[in-house]
C-alpha cells in the first residue's frame, strides 16, 4: 500500500475554465495571489503514480491499494489497475474532473478508478500494519536493500502475511510534522532520494 502525502493537486479557475495549477504555466497567476510557484508540482504527483502504477510490485498484483492525500487535505483512493495518462497535460485534465466530480468511473463497468474518500487514512489501512517512509528530510539514511531484510527478518514467517504500508513524503517542500499519522521515515544509501526513484526497485 502507498500513501502520496502532501501532495500538490489543487484547482482554480484560469481564464475561462478550471485547470490545475502548477509552476510552469501558472506563475504570473501564483504570484499575482501571493502564492510560491515552487510549491505547486503536480508533475511530480504524476511521475510518482507512473512509477508506483508501472513498477515489476504492481504488475506482480502485490500493490493493494494507493492513496493521495493532498495539501489542501483531500484524500483520494486510486485503483492500482488504473492506467493513468502518459503525459501531464491529459493527467492534468484528468485530476481537474476528479476534483470536481469526486470520482472517476472506468469507461467498460461500474468500477470507480480514482474516488475522493473520507478521512482518516486510517481507518482504510489494516491494523498494526508496518510503515515506511521515504523523504529528503528524514533523519535516517539507510540502503534500502538493507532496511528490508531486516524487516524480514524481524516479522520472520510474518512476513508473507503482513502488507507494508509505504508512506510517501511526497512534496519537496512539505513537512512530515504536519502529518497526522506515524511511519518509520528511511532514506537510501548516502544520500536522500525522490520516491519516485526508490518505489519501482521495491520488489
Amino acid at each position: 500500500m502507498f500513501c502520496l502525502e502532501n501532495a500538490s493537486l489543487e484547482t482554480a479557475k484560469v481564464g475561462k475554465g478550471y485547470q490545475l495549477l502548477n509552476c510552469d504555466d501558472h506563475a504570473t497567476f501564483l504570484k499575482r495571489h501571493k502564492r510560491d510557484p515552487s510549491d505547486y508540482r503536480p508533475d511530480i504527483v504524476h511521475q510518482t503514480l507512473l512509477q508506483i502504477l508501472d513498477s515489476p510490485l504492481n504488475k506482480a498484483g502485490r500493490v493493494s491499494a494507493v492513496y493521495v492525500h493532498t495539501q489542501k487535505n483531500v484524500l483520494i483512493s486510486v485503483n492500482p489497475s488504473i492506467r493513468i495518462p502518459r503525459t501531464f497535460k491529459r493527467f492534468c485534465g484528468l485530476m481537474v474532473q476528479l476534483l470536481q466530480k469526486l470520482s472517476i468511473r472506468a469507461s467498460n463497468g461500474p468500477d470507480k478508478l480514482l474516488k475522493v474518500i473520507k478521512h482518516p487514512i486510517t481507518k482504510h489501512l489494516p491494523v498494526n500494519v508496518p510503515r515506511v517512509g521515504f523523504s529528503f528530510s528524514s533523519e535516517t539514511i539507510v540502503r534500502f536493500q538493507d532496511y528490508v531484510t531486516s524487516q524480514k527478518k524481524r516479522l520472520d514467517s510474518e512476513w508473507h502475511r503482513v502488507s507494508t504500508w509505504h508512506f510517501v513524503a511526497q512534496h519537496v517542500c512539505g513537512k512530515r510534522d504536519a502529518v497526522a499519522h506515524r511511519a518509520d521515515f528511511r532514506g537510501r544509501g548516502n544520500v536522500l532520494v525522490p520516491a519516485a526513484r526508490v518505489l519501482p526497485r521495491h520488489r
